[in-house]
């Protein structure tokens, strides 16, 4: 071996996956380089070998990257990002609309995000409201266990902290907290192929009509 990371390890063959894929009856251990097929493949702990074809998104999927390589998921700015359900739209514009009704100076919130340590499982969902030319964080931190198919269960009520959360608490609640609380959720990808980048996709297992998008990074 002569590097290591959090997610494989590299040989001259290829990689070996510190969290193993389990996938069509499987459990995927490493990827592998055929030179003389010019072919890549991921190998099973049974020697199966499955061929990656050429995908418009990362062939590790994202609740396996995600809080290692990949730690969080942006949307910057004031509005949902394309790949958002109906459902999520209504309820974050729901959100951003009584916060800026409801404070006698002018409060706008402004780039939502989630972000995950896969080491100690916590996830931080995060806003920050603004007033004048002041800038507050909200932050709401949750322990989370996950299945080895990611599926995420978030374990509420959230730790409150920053400048602002405690100010916006009933309103996030109301968007996004409370159902992180009830809910299991899923990562995966989304192709937005209007703007040639791939997004994070976090969706409801219990109702999968909501779930959003977010830049990952």
């Amino acid at each position: 071996m002569i590097s290591k990371s959090d997610i494989f390890s590299f040989s001259k063959d290829g990689l070996r996956l510190v969290n193993p894929i389990k996938e069509i009856g499987l459990v995927f251990t490493d990827v592998l380089w055929d030179a003389d097929a010019d072919k890549l493949f991921l190998v099973a702990s049974t020697g199966d070998k499955v061929e990656i074809l050429i995908s418009a998104t990362p062939i590790i999927p994202l609740h396996i990257s995600m809080g290692f390589m990949v730690k969080k998921m942006d949307v910057p700015g004031t509005v949902a990002l394309p790949g958002s359900s109906t459902s999520f739209v209504s309820a974050y514009n729901t959100m951003r609309t009584t916060i800026l009704t409801r404070f006698t100076t002018l409060t706008t919130p402004r780039d939502f995000g989630i972000s995950f340590n896969a080491v100690n499982k916590t996830c931080v969902v995060y806003m920050v409201i603004v007033q004048g030319t002041n800038g507050f964080p909200a932050n709401y931190t949750f322990n989370y266990t996950k299945t080895d198919n990611g599926e995420y269960k978030f374990i509420g009520p959230p730790v409150v902290s920053g400048g602002g959360g405690a100010a916006i608490a009933a309103e996030m609640n109301t968007f996004l907290l409370n159902r992180m609380a009830a809910q299991t959720f899923t990562l995966d990808y989304y192709v937005d192929s209007a703007n040639n980048r791939v997004l994070g996709k976090m969706t409801s297992k219990e109702t999968p009509t909501f779930f959003f998008t977010g830049v990952i990074n």
